[in-house]
């Protein structure tokens, strides 16, 4: 069941309205936004190394942050760009964000909205030990990844016109919208179909190349065998006379256990 998204009281609260397959509106819940730190705020809070506070401040802490990273002008190549047929955003991405990151910290630094601990290496070794604070911190983890894919799928910031947050949840149902996951095709073909964009000279090497038609010409040699055994099965049932209301495929079927029988009994005599 979808779900459908309404921002009200000027972003300050968020409608979430369940719609069933058959376009009938079912139950409705209301989740409210916090709303976004300003800067001097945001740095006090970093900071404290993160712990400090609530679980809600530490939450509020942390997208807004994100909230400006994702403002940042080199992440716009990324805005709206993801692939909704796979849910994959660009490899490219994850990079340009921890530059974005590491941007926005040494900016808030830099205009004395954020402190870092001292650090007998210098001020950048205490901006990189802050950086890698902050991304081990699995919150934290968690928390860019569905503001990345908000991002890159809605193509929307995590903080709307009137600085609320746009809550996880409705941010979780956002995604879910927009997206067209087609299911992965698990047959053989789809399977070997799956391989070919990866068949490329900058993928493999020479060594690679030569092992992968070794393996290419033994699944064509065994494709071959199932078709001609197929084609047999066809012709044998094509003489052979079905009883009333069966199928082609029923024939078929009976033909290849007629076979298989005759197989297992030459091989129990020999």
């Amino acid at each position: 069941m979808a779900k459908q998204v309404e921002a009200l009281k000027d972003g300050a609260e968020f409608k979430l309205t369940t719609v069933n397959k058959d376009g009938k509106i079912g139950d409705s819940v209301t989740v409210k936004a916090d709303k976004a730190f300003d800067l001097s705020q945001l740095g006090r809070k970093l900071a404290g190394e993160f712990s400090d506070g609530a679980v809600t401040t530490r939450r509020v802490m942390l997208l807004t942050m994100l909230a400006q990273v994702f403002q940042s002008p080199r992440l716009d190549g990324f805005r709206g760009k993801g692939d909704k047929t796979t849910g994959k955003t660009a490899p490219e991405m994850k990079t340009a964000v921890r530059d974005a990151e590491s941007s926005f910290i040494a900016e808030m630094v830099q205009a004395g909205k954020m402190k870092l601990p001292a650090h007998n290496l210098g001020q950048e070794a205490a901006l990189q030990d802050f950086l890698k604070k902050l991304r081990d911190d699995p919150h934290y983890s968690r928390l860019k990844v569905t503001v990345g894919k908000y991002y890159a799928f809605v193509g929307q910031v995590n903080v709307t016109p009137s600085g609320f947050l746009v809550p996880v949840a409705v941010m979780d149902e956002q995604i879910r919208a927009c997206l067209d996951i087609k299911p992965v095709d698990t047959s053989p073909a789809g399977v070997l179909n799956g391989l070919l964009p990866r068949l490329t000279a900058e993928a493999m090497n020479s060594e690679q190349v030569k092992d992968a038609i070794g393996a290419a010409k033994a699944i064509v040699s065994t494709l071959e065998k199932l078709d001609t055994y197929f084609r047999e099965l066809a012709n044998h049932a094509a003489g052979t006379a079905g009883e009333k209301g069966e199928t082609s495929d029923d024939v078929i079927r009976k033909a290849a256990e007629k076979i298989k029988a005759a197989q297992e009994k030459a091989k129990a005599v020999a």
